[in-house]
């Protein structure tokens, strides 16, 4: 069973955004309901979630191992947005000066909207900042798939991110799309970006193999195209 977590601003208390997906419109419903309702049990549960969306995605997998649930099989995490804080800086950060979409005006934008009260604290609260979780939880998050922008501002959370993932042994895999903006994936349409077009296509062979299906796409490649590997002492960049 798969559904992706939409982006959104969220509210208070646990935010109203988590807490929509989380109990109200997705992730507990599935659990609860989907045997009564569509007459199966899903022997997978994947979460996908781009920008924000990866945030709410991280969030509800947190969420569910807090509170002893199902938790997904895996992740599937599309330049997610990790660190809501103003506090943490890193240097892709800088990309926010001349990016048209996530620019440093809208990125300030959306951390005021995500810290509208005094009582979160995005610097430490990993349910809006998943980046900070601790590692007992982290220790148990399932299989992760990222697929990010290396010209977008979020880029180097999420390497950090998988970074401490690598160093708990856990099944992370980061792919980095170079001279890519935030929102990427947007841009696949007939007079759009031919690197979207194949950033899609990957992304749908990434769920194939998350869900054990075979990879049938064809997987194109062009110069600007890198894949990371994650180490644990050192991200190197090989050219395909």
């Amino acid at each position: 069973f798969f559904f992706q977590a939409e982006d959104g601003i969220r509210d208070f208390c646990l935010s109203r955004g988590l807490g929509d997906v989380y109990k109200r419109q997705a992730y507990l419903w599935i659990i609860k309901n989907v045997q009564k309702t569509l007459g199966f049990n899903p022997t997978q549960i994947i979460i996908a979630g781009d920008s924000a969306g990866g945030n709410l995605a991280l969030g509800i997998t947190l969420r569910a191992i807090k509170e002893r649930v199902r938790i997904p099989d895996s992740l599937f995490l599309i330049y997610p947005a990790l660190s809501i804080g103003p506090n943490y800086f890193l240097p892709s950060i800088l990309h926010s000066l001349t990016d048209p979409l996530l620019s440093m005006p809208v990125f300030s934008m959306i951390q005021a909207l995500y810290m509208q009260h005094e009582e979160l604290n995005p610097d430490t609260d990993p349910f809006l900042s998943p980046l900070f979780v601790s590692d007992e939880l982290l220790s148990q998050l399932p299989t992760c798939r990222m697929v990010l922008a290396a010209k977008d501002s979020l880029h180097d959370f999420s390497m950090e991110f998988a970074r401490r993932l690598q160093l708990l042994g856990k099944d992370v895999q980061v792919k980095s799309y170079a001279e890519m903006p935030h929102g990427y994936m947007s841009l696949d349409f007939p007079s759009g970006m031919t690197e979207a077009t194949i950033a899609v296509v990957d992304s749908l062979n990434i769920l194939r193999e998350l869900i054990d299906i075979p990879v049938s796409y064809t997987h194109l490649t062009l110069p600007t195209i890198y894949s990371v590997q994650i180490s644990v002492v050192a991200v190197s960049l090989k050219k395909k």
